[in-house]
């Protein structure tokens, strides 16, 4: 968020998104475009969490006060 880059890309839609939503168990994603077409997007948990625990460590490195 901080950086505001995006981690994913999702292609498939040939219109803007109007709308997402997430499912409840957080793995998959909806998205609605004027295309009037809704894709789901299966999320691969795995990955995300490395990806979050890569960007904890490194934010941690480069952020840490000198006094810890």
């Amino acid at each position: 968020l901080q950086t505001q880059k995006p981690i994913a890309t999702l292609t498939g839609h040939r219109n803007p998104v109007y709308s997402i939503a997430f499912s409840p168990d957080g793995l998959t994603l909806a998205s609605a475009s004027s295309d009037k077409t809704i894709k789901l997007w299966i999320w691969d948990f795995d990955k995300l969490m490395a990806f979050g625990c890569n960007w904890i460590r490194d934010y941690l490195r480069t952020n840490t006060p000198d006094s810890f």
